[in-house]
C-alpha cells in the first residue's frame, strides 16, 4: 500500500427485518493483502470483485446472514480493519469497530 492508504470497510443492511449484511473491502493491495482478507472473511459468501490497474489494488464484495444484531456487531467489533456501516433508511455512516492504523508519528 502506498503511504496514507489503508484498508477500508463500509458495511451495510441488506434489508431492515433481516439481520443480513453486505460488506465492502477497498484499497487492497496486491495479492498477499487480497488472500489474507479472505482468510479473515472466513463464512462470508464472495458476492463480487474489482481490480483498478492504475493503482494496483482491489475491491472486494461479501455477503453474510447473521442471527441476531448483536451476533455482526460481536463479528464486526473483531475484524482488524475499521468497518464504517452505513445505515439502510438514513444513509448516516458510523464506526462500529475503531481500527485505524496509527504511524509512529501520528498523534491521537
Amino acid at each position: 500500500m502506498s503511504k496514507g492508504e489503508e484498508v477500508i470497510a463500509y458495511a451495510w443492511k441488506v434489508s431492515k427485518n433481516v439481520p443480513c449484511y453486505r460488506l465492502q473491502i477497498s484499497n487492497i493491495s496486491g495479492k498477499r493483502m487480497r488472500n489474507k482478507i479472505f482468510k479473515q472473511i472466513n463464512g462470508w459468501d464472495n458476492s463480487g470483485e474489482g481490480f483498478d490497474s492504475k493503482r494496483n489494488q482491489y475491491v472486494l464484495l461479501f455477503e453474510k446472514r447473521f442471527d441476531s444484531p448483536e451476533d455482526w456487531l460481536n463479528w464486526a467489533q473483531s475484524f482488524p480493519y475499521q468497518i464504517t456501516e452505513i445505515g439502510v433508511t438514513s444513509g448516516k455512516e458510523k464506526v462500529i469497530n475503531n481500527r485505524r492504523k496509527r504511524g509512529k508519528y501520528s498523534r491521537g
